[in-house]
């Protein structure tokens, strides 16, 4: 193989981790992952083939990098996450050196995003058909990924996906993913990666310096598995006005205002964002029905969570809930979970 020839013809792109590892880029060719157009890189030696997601400009630095030649090392479950395999200089000039990351091409099927499913509230519930295929795919690949000591930090319905013929579940990769090491260790996560409907209320807090933790992905599964079971936001309560269908700024404005009202809308003690009555919205009365229809554990479950001090963590007994427990409360044998009131 003549790599002084590629030399000649591609400038060569250097791994950060390895003295084995040197690519280019001389083809110009891409690849598209869930609908992201990749730039391709080949490997010299190997010539196999690979694809690099730069560094966005807010971690473009040599913590980032340092960050990120160590946590390849530990990989997660591949079956349902994008993982990189190594860490290059993109481009270096005097100004700026650009970091990317190396991920390997993959034959990968056909996945649509779950935001269709997460935004279809007339047809979410326990009962229904789908949510039974998909919400045990979902826990199972929740489980992987915390088995691996990772949090994510960026549950959204835009990167997670789903097989449409049996429901298999993915996870697109995260900048923010975070190594952990116990439930409270942070890492800055900033909030234009963050979607605000599934981000714990004690995230958007003043002080709180954009800081997420396990405890925060932990609210996020159990705000997902809410919307997927009861169809609704576990803080859209009368005291909201009605969620905007107009864009995105409207929206998010319209988040803001509602994890600073984060009162659970099913709290048994306090009835201040209750729905349902004279004074509900249309449909409140479907969420109602689907709440009640829920086994008493799991009610149980997202009562500890979704109470006021266990969510802006002003208690000194948090109650969060991995996603195995979640999978062994919702599939395994029943068992008790008791209502602890804050």
């Amino acid at each position: 193989m003549n790599y002084a020839k590629k030399i000649e013809e591609a400038s060569m792109l250097y791994s950060c981790c390895s003295g084995y590892n040197f690519y280019f880029s001389a083809n110009r060719r891409s690849y598209e992952v869930f609908g992201k157009s990749k730039n391709i890189i080949q490997h010299v030696k190997t010539e196999a083939l690979f694809y690099v997601t730069e560094f966005p400009d807010d971690l473009n630095n040599d913590i980032e990098l340092s960050y990120w030649v160590e946590l390849i090392r530990k990989p997660v479950d591949l079956k349902h996450y994008i993982w990189p395999v190594d860490v290059i200089i993109l481009d270096e000039q005097p100004e700026k050196t650009q970091y990317a990351l190396v991920f390997p091409i993959r034959a990968l099927p056909i996945f649509e995003t779950i935001a269709t499913l997460l935004s279809n509230d007339m047809q979410a519930g326990w009962n229904m058909p789908w949510v039974k295929k998909f919400v045990p795919n979902l826990l199972d690949a929740w489980c992987r990924f915390d088995d691996s000591k990772y949090a994510y930090h960026e549950f959204s319905g835009l990167n997670m996906f789903y097989q449409k013929e049996n429901y298999n579940v993915m996870f697109d990769f995260s900048f923010s993913t975070q190594r952990v090491v116990g439930l409270f260790s942070t890492r800055h996560v900033n909030k234009k990666r963050v979607n605000p409907d599934y981000a714990d209320s004690y995230y958007y807090m003043d002080g709180r310096k954009s800081l997420m933790d396990l405890a925060s992905d932990y609210y996020s599964i159990a705000v997902i598995l809410f919307k997927l079971l009861v169809g609704r936001l576990p803080y859209q309560g009368k005291v909201m006005e009605h969620e905007p269908n107009a864009n995105e700024l409207e929206h998010n404005s319209w988040v803001r205002v509602y994890h600073k009202n984060a009162y659970f809308i099913f709290d048994e003690r306090d009835d201040t964002n209750h729905i349902g009555g004279e004074t509900g919205f249309a449909k409140d009365e479907l969420f109602v029905d689907r709440w009640n229809e829920l086994p008493q554990h799991i009610r149980n479950m997202f009562h500890n969570v979704f109470q006021t001090a266990n969510v802006m963590r002003s208690t000194d007994e948090l109650i969060f809930y991995s996603p195995r427990e979640w999978k062994e409360a919702l599939l395994g044998d029943e068992h008790e979970v008791q209502l602890v009131y804050r």
